[in-house]
């Protein structure tokens, strides 16, 4: 998973995902991905598996990533 693989998602969406997942909120993330998985299936598998083992620093980047990205094109 690259940040690239988050900028299929809303940038709405990936800000809120950044500023739930600075809250160290587990479970609002994974209700957060539950909204993308019928779009987005693999992606919000990867993610919720990210959140269940607590990398949060990796998810912080990928979503800072992307959320650069989408600034810039």
């Amino acid at each position: 998973m690259t940040p690239a693989d988050l900028m299929v998602l809303p940038v709405a969406w990936i800000e809120e995902f950044s500023r739930t997942l600075r809250r160290g909120r587990s479970a609002e993330l994974l209700t957060l991905i539950e909204e993308i998985r019928p779009a987005q299936a693999d992606l919000a598998e990867a993610l919720a598996g990210l959140v269940r083992i607590h990398e949060f620093d990796q998810l912080i980047a990928f979503a800072e990533g992307a959320r650069e990205g989408a600034s810039h094109g």
